[in-house]
């Protein structure tokens, strides 16, 4: 579909999906991930649980990061803004077996995304392929998209 709208070619697009792991993680890094999607990921992980605050601040990162990139490697859990909220990683605020679970829950979203993703990617995807006569600018109308609906 992206191909024969002429946003990019055949060789383009490989390359894209090779780099990214996929053409529908590749849009998702470009669009973020649906912030409800997002929490929907976490929602097992907080259920019956009582947080503090430095705990809901990290979680609450994570969220903004996953919405605004559409993915997050786990080793950005001790990078900033992450480290602002706990230093030394989120074991620091979790334990060990919380902390695994969280990379689990950013390595499947990377993996198996909701359906609330895929078809946010798709669509996007669409509009792209719709709109930009050239990768390039499909790239770069794909990151107005990502702007805060006002």
């Amino acid at each position: 579909m992206l191909g024969e709208s002429g946003v990019g070619d055949k060789q383009d697009i490989d390359q894209a999906r090779r780099a990214s792991e996929g053409l529908g993680l590749f849009i998702r890094t470009l669009t973020g991930l649906d912030r409800a999607a997002a929490q929907e990921a976490f929602s097992e992980f907080l259920i019956d649980r009582t947080l503090n605050g430095a705990q809901l601040d990290f979680i609450n990162l994570i969220i903004n990061d996953l919405t605004m990139n559409g993915v997050m490697e786990p080793g950005r859990l001790y990078e900033s803004p992450f480290n602002g909220v706990a230093p030394r990683g989120p074991e620091v605020l979790f334990s060990n077996d919380d902390a695994d679970r969280m990379v689990s829950i950013l390595r499947s979203i990377k993996y198996k995304p909701s359906r609330r993703a895929r078809w946010r990617s798709d669509r996007v995807a669409a509009l792209v392929a719709a709109a930009c006569p050239t990768f390039g600018a499909a790239r770069q109308g794909v990151r107005v998209l990502r702007q805060p609906v006002r």
